[in-house]
């Protein structure tokens, strides 16, 4: 009985483990290659297309990358890390060259929504994640750019 609970309780918890990837820090979002594009942008549409959310979108300030060069951005659509997309919102994109996201990458809604999957505490500790990324990335733009 007492390896048949063991078992059902690691079953259990080890999916659970699998599901949480953590809160990005920037450092790791800044040092990953992965990471292609960084950008804002106002998501102007969305789809579903097979197992994916398609969404087009509007760039309103790059960081790194040339996020206009994709056609769009999209996520896994009802998976673990998926994250949902609401038109007309603001989001700090954290994709690879193909555009694709989940909220592990760093991915986000700037404004909170009951849609983000954040609870409003888990929110203020992504803006704050975003915000020292956006003065990281400004700074280091200015600098390459004053070059």
């Amino acid at each position: 009985m007492r390896t048949l609970i063991t078992l059902i309780s690691v079953f259990f918890t080890s999916s659970c483990w699998a599901l949480s990837c953590g809160s990005p820090s920037s450092s790791d979002i800044i040092s990953s290659e992965l990471n292609s594009h960084i950008f804002t942008a106002t998501v102007l549409s969305a789809k579903i297309d097979g197992d994916y959310v398609v969404a087009s979108f509007h760039v309103i300030e790059t960081f790194k990358g040339k996020p206009e060069a994709l056609t769009s951005v999209s996520t896994l659509y009802n998976s673990d890390g998926s994250l949902g997309i609401v038109v007309g919102r603001e989001y700090f994109f954290i994709v690879g060259n193909t555009g694709l996201f989940n909220r592990c990458s760093g991915t986000g809604l700037l404004q909170w929504s009951d849609y983000s999957n954040l609870s409003v505490q888990e929110h203020f500790v992504y803006v704050d994640l975003y915000r020292e990324l956006a003065e990281y990335y400004r700074a280091y733009n200015k600098q390459i750019n004053k070059d």
